[in-house]
């Protein structure tokens, strides 16, 4: 709540998770008097950021309260001082302790304050994140008591003769045959490679190129497929003069 001349009350808040939305308030606010305090244990405090939803403990002319936050999730707050009130507000010193509201209501964000806004440092609250109560124990995976000795691992002496460890280079790849040789400067060298003499291929243009004539061929006749369908083709299937057109007979016919 908030009280004018009155000290700031109290307030407990024990829950398992919290979600404050749409310009909800958690407030000890105080005017000539100090801020209340604020104590909130959960497992979740969660809020949209720009949804001016605030957990304050500010004093107009007095001393600012305590906020403590015992939870290990928080999502969408930002906890602000005065000085960052006041610049987010676009105020000076004077303009900011005259104001007759909460600094944090007119800041469009989710806040978590407790300032006053007279200046100096004596005056203004504190804000304390903690995680008591909360175990750093849980869901912690217990590692198995034989670890492995790496020393047992590796061969005390590999180089001991008879103990079938082998080294063995191949390929030419830089590395010399023994540690104690240098690198051999014998590399091979390839010589640039010569472009091809020869005459150039000339390629016409579409312009250049004649385009053949493509003939029509008449059709002929026609022939029937087993479907039914009649395709024109140009020649005659049948070798027979067309009955349209029939063709004139060498021999003459006597009358």
């Amino acid at each position: 709540g908030t009280t004018d001349s009155g000290g700031g009350g109290n307030i407990n808040l024990q829950a398992r998770d919290i979600q404050l939305r749409h310009g909800s308030r958690i407030t000890t606010d105080a005017g000539s008097s100090e801020g209340g305090n604020i104590r909130i244990n959960s497992d979740i405090l969660a809020t949209l950021p720009n949804e001016n939803n605030d957990i304050t403990a500010n004093a107009r002319t007095a001393r600012g309260g305590q906020v403590t936050v015992n939870v290990p999730n928080i999502f969408g707050f930002t906890a602000i001082n005065r000085d960052r009130a006041r610049s987010s507000l676009g105020l000076n010193d004077a303009e900011f302790a005259a104001l007759q509201v909460n600094p944090t209501s007119l800041i469009p964000t989710s806040d978590i304050a407790a300032i006053s806004q007279q200046a100096g440092p004596a005056l203004q609250g504190a804000v304390t994140f903690s995680t008591a109560g909360v175990n750093p124990a849980s869901g912690l995976v217990e590692l198995p008591q034989n670890v492995v000795d790496p020393t047992t691992l590796i061969a005390a002496n590999p180089c001991i003769k008879g103990a079938e460890s082998e080294f063995t280079v191949t390929g030419k790849g830089g590395v010399p045959p023994s540690p104690n040789d240098v690198l051999s400067s014998n590399s091979s060298q390839f010589n640039w490679v010569e472009p091809a003499v020869g005459g150039s291929q000339k390629v016409g243009t579409r312009s250049e190129i004649e385009m053949q004539p493509v003939s029509v061929v008449p059709a002929q006749g026609w022939v029937i497929d087993a479907e039914g369908k009649v395709t024109l083709v140009g020649y005659n299937p049948g070798n027979t003069a067309d009955d349209r057109n029939p063709r004139r007979s060498s021999v003459c016919v006597p009358r």
